[in-house]
């Protein structure tokens, strides 16, 4: 029980103070402005999506195998497991949280505009939207990062981590810069602990698991930036060119914008680094 409690306790407090980010984002929020914290709410919200579908899964999904791997003292095969399971993380929510972010505007009015969340609101949350966004990728490495210390019996490093990293930049963001601020600090925090974290990993248990990692990401974001440009123009134009009223408009330029994404990020995938539609093929036919 005194093993289990050292273990599982440090393990709980990890978990807890990520998912406490949105709490802080609420008490925070209530300094930076009236409204603050309903549209930092509803912007966190949205950017989460992405991370509870691809980095739940594959952090849940690697940490049986993680674990089983050190049990059985095949260090190298953990190595390469958990290099796999970045890789394809990123590879995967890279394009995604880019398509995300030029489609922010047309994403906040088609979900939430209606009743009391205005055309203004829509405007005001979808910078703090895209701020959020830019921190996906890194709270997919975190989730899956994370896993790897916990298989190792090391609960204890991640929860110290992200406390020293999240908490003490709060107050002044909020009171000095608004819920932009906040917004921000959020990222940087998150930006903070994830450089920690692969520092200490380094250190401590070599960098074979991570070798690649970031190259492919690397490569995945230079594969989506000039999509992610064209999807933004085009979703720009059909919000506000286009006769129709704010949310259809809105559902349009989600359509028009993902569609064009798609096609100007594979089309060039596919010739200059197939490898990373791996993980996108591998998934569309286990469904098929």
């Amino acid at each position: 029980m005194r093993r289990f409690l050292l273990i599982a306790l440090p393990l709980m407090l990890g978990q807890s103070v990520v998912m406490l980010d949105e709490q802080f984002l609420r008490i925070f929020g209530a300094l930076a402005s009236d409204g603050a914290v309903s549209l930092l709410s509803y912007a966190r919200r949205i950017s989460q999506v992405p991370v509870a579908v691809v980095g739940q899964a594959a952090a849940v999904a690697s940490y049986p195998f993680l674990a089983a791997l050190l049990a059985r003292g095949d260090r190298e095969e953990f190595g390469r497991t958990l290099r796999a399971a970045l890789t394809a993380s990123l590879v995967l929510i890279v394009p995604l949280a880019v398509w995300m972010t030029a489609a922010a505007w047309p994403t906040m009015c088609f979900i939430f505009q209606g009743g009391r969340f205005s055309a203004a609101e829509t405007l005001a949350s979808t910078p703090l939207l895209r701020i959020m966004l830019l921190g996906v990728p890194l709270w997919i490495v975190q989730m899956v990062l994370g896993r790897g210390f916990y298989a190792h019996g090391d609960t204890l490093t991640p929860a110290l981590v992200v406390t020293a990293c999240s908490v003490p930049f709060f107050w002044p963001a909020a009171t000095r810069l608004g819920a932009w601020g906040v917004a921000v600090v959020s990222l940087a925090g998150v930006a903070a602990y994830v450089a920690v974290l692969v520092v200490l990993w380094r250190r401590r248990y070599g960098g074979a698991a991570l070798a690649g990692v970031g190259a492919a990401g690397l490569r995945a974001l230079g594969l989506s930036l000039p999509a992610g440009a064209a999807a933004w123009w085009c979703g720009r134009l059909c919000m506000e060119g286009l006769p129709l009223p704010p949310v259809p408009a809105a559902l349009a330029a989600l359509a028009v914008s993902g569609v064009v994404f798609g096609l100007l990020y594979v089309l060039p995938a596919l010739r200059l680094a197939p490898d990373l539609l791996d993980p996108i093929l591998r998934r569309l036919r286990r469904r098929g």
